[in-house]
């Protein structure tokens, strides 16, 4: 198997790399960071925490950034493999990947302002610290709304074209569904994107290990 064989066949995993830095990020964040989701919080109190935890912010973010990245890889690969089995145009597999790239980039995008907020504490002011924490969750919010198209265009590929097992299907529709719901969306992005991914990676990855090497899995033989 040469080196771009291998790089192909192994670009799946690319969703576990993502899920593993993600919950770094979010542990160093929220434990040596102090650093939650915790809006309400007085601006003093927030401009306290960036200049005391600067590092631990700066590193916890990066990680998060760095799984933004490796789920953009990944939806690339899921792109491809439900592309393959729907054919044609692929207009549902196209919006899988575009609905994947905007969740990524809003989740890339989530801890920024606080990135920023650390790196430059020691000229910032109480009322701009409170600011960029509430842009974290402007970001937080675009991640949560883009993952609907994320999760139904791959909910319905899946059930049409069976590239995947439907149970991931239905998994798929119940997280897009609940996305576009404010009080309960976060969760989603928080715990049913992670769990959603790790699956989907393995999934994606398992079915193009039974594969010939240098070629790509047949749309007719569906996982079920």
């Amino acid at each position: 198997m040469s080196f771009w064989e291998r790089w192909d066949r192994y670009s799946p995993l690319a969703g576990i790399k993502a899920v593993v830095l993600w919950v770094i990020g979010i542990v160093i964040l929220s434990g040596p960071g102090h650093l939650g989701n915790d809006s309400s919080e007085s601006p003093v109190v927030v401009l306290a925490k960036y200049k005391a935890h600067a590092t631990a912010i700066q590193w916890g973010a990066w990680f998060v950034m760095l799984g933004a990245l490796a789920f953009l890889w990944f939806v690339g690969s899921l792109r491809a493999a439900l592309f393959t089995a729907e054919g044609g145009t692929g207009r549902l597999s196209t919006l899988v990947g575009m609905g994947g790239v905007a969740t990524a980039v809003g989740i890339l995008l989530a801890h920024v302002p606080s990135f920023a907020a650390a790196t430059t504490s020691d000229n910032l002011t109480a009322p701009a610290a409170k600011a960029m924490i509430l842009m974290d969750d402007v970001f937080f919010y675009a991640a949560e709304f883009a993952s609907v198209v994320f999760f139904l265009a791959a909910a319905l590929s899946i059930f049409r074209f069976r590239a995947l097992p439907r149970w991931l299907g239905w998994l798929a529709l119940v997280f897009g569904v609940l996305a576009v719901i404010p009080p309960v969306g976060w969760a989603v992005i928080a715990l049913g994107l992670p769990i959603w991914t790790l699956i989907a990676s393995w999934l994606v990855f398992a079915k193009g290990r039974g594969a010939p090497a240098g070629t790509v899995p047949a749309a007719s033989t569906p996982l079920s």
